[in-house]
């Protein structure tokens, strides 16, 4: 009966640890999907920091793996970068996050991901991801230690210089979890 016991113990001791490893990880950001969206077209629990941009769903071009995506036409040239973004707030220190989001262009270099991190309203570091280049999807990554940062602003971000008026950006599947 012992041995019976150890085993079957042993067995769900196996299980809990194999079950932590296939777990899926916990999204850190709110509607990351970029669906749930308001009366203008831009995603609820997003800021969006662009004028005269055509903000929209698409539910024709987006990755296999998503609904739809989050699509932004850069219509008028503004004077700095423009970006979709969702801060968090009272964060644990030095806690290491991925970012990954699918992102599209109609051009290369117009559109990447960024973290910028904050400690008492001050930016203590700005990470940006490669950008994406033209034509396909294709999933940006990257990991960032939090530091002392207390706020990360996270941020699918698009060129909108006179050089990207009349292409196009989309963004779906945005996830932020804590890295392995």
């Amino acid at each position: 009966m012992s041995r019976l016991l150890a085993t079957t113990c042993c067995l769900m001791m196996l299980g809990l640890l194999l079950g932590a490893d296939t777990a899926p990880k916990v999204n850190l950001l709110k509607n990351g999907e970029l669906t749930d969206v308001d009366a203008k077209g831009s995603p609820k629990g997003w800021t969006l920091y662009a004028v005269g941009q055509d903000v929209s769903t698409d539910v024709a071009d987006h990755p296999e793996a998503a609904a739809s995506s989050l699509r932004i036409v850069i219509k008028t040239e503004g004077d700095a970068q423009g970006s979709v973004a969702q801060k968090l707030k009272d964060l644990p220190p030095h806690v290491k996050l991925t970012l990954t989001a699918d992102v599209k262009a109609t051009a290369d270099g117009i559109a990447f991901l960024q973290i910028k991190g904050k400690s008492s309203k001050q930016e203590v570091f700005r990470t940006s991801s490669p950008d994406a280049t033209a034509g396909a999807w294709r999933k940006l990554t990257m990991t960032v230690d939090t530091g002392e940062a207390d706020e990360l602003s996270v941020q699918c971000r698009f060129r909108q210089g006179a050089e990207a008026v009349g292409q196009t950006v989309w963004f779906a599947n945005v996830q932020l979890v804590q890295a392995e």
